[in-house]
């Protein structure tokens, strides 16, 4: 019975968990609406700072234009990020995972990655749907 309980043990520790902190895990975020175009937002935590992930064209490159985030009680995480040439303070719901950029923008809704390698997928998914479907 002891051996069992450590073998549950150490495979529940084992698991990637996304409760706790964000050190070392990114969000890639996505909104969609009617009336503005929602280019979507892909955002590395490390070391107390966010790496943003900019995609130009059909290329993407790891910012390193790091930002401080500060973590606001539980529930929410915030920054300050530079978007169509104006600073914005960024929201995001830790329980709901809904980034809000400002009162007049529409929210958008994140996914956890656990690694650098499935977030340069996802956002590799992006660029080749595009490609897909633009015309020039």
């Amino acid at each position: 019975m002891k051996k069992l309980l450590i073998l549950l043990f150490s495979i529940l520790i084992s698991f990637n968990s996304f409760a706790g902190g964000i050190e070392g895990k990114g969000l890639v975020c996505e909104g969609q609406s009617t009336y503005t175009v929602m280019e979507p937002k892909f955002y590395w935590f490390e070391n107390g700072k966010i790496n943003p992930v900019r995609i130009e064209g059909y290329d993407f490159f790891w910012d390193n234009t790091l930002i401080e985030y500060k973590e606001e009680g539980t529930q929410k995480i915030l920054f300050w990020d530079n978007i169509n040439s104006s600073t914005s303070l960024i929201s995001i719901d830790r329980v709901t995972l809904v980034l809000k950029l400002n009162t007049a923008s529409p929210n958008m809704f994140c996914s956890p990655v656990s690694s650098k390698e499935e977030m340069n997928l996802q956002i590799q998914k992006i660029i080749d749907s595009a490609k897909k479907t633009n015309k020039i």
